[in-house]
């Protein structure tokens, strides 16, 4: 077990070097322009969050709210009003192992989750918190579907090889519907993105990290379609390695894992009024530097629209964001800046 466990740290070291070394790192002009348009972005609100490590919640549609991965155990909401936020705690049944790597938070309107990669689930909403053990055991991205099902990015090791898929689980029976990832030649690396479902249109969309390519699936986990982004960079760019360590019993097993940091291809990204909108960390023709862009995608069939550009905030790239009808909120460096539009 101690082995696969390393496995899924590598993977999450990995996606966090990646993050930390990359930039919007392209600088040269990547053979592609970008339909631009300039829908009169500005600086609503800004509140401090005092450390770099909150993430914006997606599918909340009613409020905004926040995760801390420090903090695993609270959900914060925003009072707009004094510009701060306010944290509440959430019971941790027993059962669920709170020192568990990659622990998550998600939420709708009515429900929280919280998992972690033992595929411990912790269901929650105003009146109790019930646990969970999900017949996956290695998961991340754990995504809160309805108050009876949720969906997961898992591993599992076939032969020498470690398949990734996303999962549907449904907790009333632990039945599961699965959509497999393409095996590649950089192996489970060349698979990681960012895994989010959309409660508007009923579909999950995964977009990948270091190739520019997104999916949309339904609720049975069946591919509707699978798109290319406007960049050029048509596979991920991964060297590989090995890495020996040593097992609890003595005995040593050699891991996989990336050489040096991957070039993002795809960052952050949101789901709005029927629209996928990525942060892309590829330049284009006349990008300007201070600026980082938003390409724009129809969840009907792929098809790219249209693009924006939202500025750095006190030197602070875009690590995070969402469209609500607050605007669009941003996580830059500690700050969460609310920009007011026109029109997106």
């Amino acid at each position: 077990m101690k082995n696969r466990i390393i496995i899924i740290v590598l993977v999450i070291l990995g996606t966090i070097a990646a993050i930390f070394f990359s930039n919007y790192t392209r600088s040269k002009d990547n053979g592609f322009e970008r339909t631009v348009f300039y829908p009169g972005i500005q600086v609503r609100q800004v509140i401090d969050l005092s450390e770099k490590s909150f993430r914006l919640m997606n599918n909340v549609k009613t409020e905004s709210c926040l995760f801390n991965y420090k903090k695993p155990f609270s959900r914060y909401t925003i009072d707009f009003s004094i510009g701060r936020l306010i944290s509440t705690d959430v019971t941790v049944p027993e059962g669920f192992n709170a020192k568990s790597s990659y622990i998550k938070l998600d939420a709708t309107n009515e429900n929280l989750i919280i998992s972690n990669a033992e595929g411990n689930l912790i269901l929650s909403n105003n009146k109790h918190s019930k646990f969970y053990q999900l017949p996956i055991i290695y998961s991340d991205q754990a995504l809160a579907v309805s108050s009876s099902a949720i969906a997961v990015r898992s591993l599992q090791k076939i032969g020498f090889n470690w398949d990734m898929r996303l999962v549907k689980v449904n907790l009333a029976d632990r039945s599961v519907e699965s959509y497999n990832l393409p095996l590649q030649k950089d192996g489970l690396f060349a698979n990681d993105g960012q895994f989010k479902y959309d409660k508007t249109t009923s579909r999950f969309f995964y977009t990948f990290s270091y190739s520019g390519e997104f999916l949309c699936l339904d609720t049975s986990m069946k591919l509707i379609f699978r798109s290319k982004t406007i960049d050029t960079v048509k596979a991920a760019n991964i060297r590989l390695g090995t890495l020996r360590t040593r097992l609890g019993n003595g005995r040593e097993a050699t891991q996989i894992t990336q050489l040096n940091p991957a070039p993002f291809v795809n960052k952050a990204f949101t789901i709005n009024r029927n629209r996928l909108f990525i942060h892309s960390a590829i330049k284009s023709k006349d990008d300007p530097i201070n600026h980082e862009p938003i390409d724009i995608y129809s969840i009907n069939d792929g098809s790219y629209i249209k693009s924006f550009y939202l500025p750095k905030y006190k030197g602070n790239r875009v690590e995070d964001f969402i469209i609500n009808e607050r605007g669009l909120l941003a996580i830059q460096g500690n700050w969460l800046v609310i920009y007011a539009f026109n029109d997106i």
